[in-house]
């Protein structure tokens, strides 16, 4: 599965909400935001479309999607401030 290629994720940069544009015919098992470390900053709703990040530091992150089938899209998202 190439999911880089079919997951939009916008805008980017973001001040408050972040869109996840996933194809119909893939279903996420997990979404979370991850500092530069990796460390989980926030667990996002995999089946909703539009998240919240007012209240985050402004900052660099990590979009991650995991497919119930296991297959991976990272993306690097920019936080400003609001």
């Amino acid at each position: 599965e190439l999911l880089n290629s079919q997951i939009k994720v916008f805008p980017n940069p973001v001040k408050e909400n972040l869109q996840v544009k996933v194809p119909a015919n893939f279903k996420l098992k997990s979404l979370h935001l991850l500092d530069l470390a990796g460390r989980m900053v926030r667990e996002l709703n995999p089946s909703g479309a539009s998240h919240n990040l007012s209240g985050l530091t402004s900052g660099v992150y990590y979009i991650e999607a995991v497919s119930t089938s296991g297959a991976v899209f990272r993306q690097k998202v920019v936080k400003e401030t609001e």
